[in-house]
């Protein structure tokens, strides 16, 4: 999984914005985010904006994946999201391919 091409929407303050990106981190059901995101070699971290709120501390029941999508402009480095699973199109176009569909994923 990690190099794919996803696309998924997301809503913010009443807007919906389609965004695409690759995956860069494959975070396992029931697994941490950040503790993961801080394993990772530091050289490879600094490849991508620093993670905000973006790994609470929370667990998702899913495998789930941090998705790395480039500034418009295309320079800069690459913002980081970890979206729902349940959201994101692979670039073959179906839906992710996974274990618990439609389980909870918060």
């Amino acid at each position: 999984m990690l190099g794919k091409k996803v696309t998924w929407s997301s809503q913010s303050a009443g807007y919906t914005k389609e965004k695409t990106g690759f995956v860069v981190l494959v975070v396992p059901a029931n697994r941490i985010a950040n503790i993961m995101w801080e394993d990772l070699p530091e050289e490879e971290r600094l490849k991508y904006t620093k993670p905000k709120k973006l790994f609470v501390s929370t667990m998702r029941t899913v495998t789930s994946y941090v998705v790395a999508v480039p500034t418009p402009s295309g320079k800069g480095r690459p913002n980081l999201y970890w979206p729902l699973t349940s959201t994101l199109r692979f670039e073959s176009g179906g839906p992710c391919a996974r274990a618990n569909f439609g389980a909870d994923e918060t």
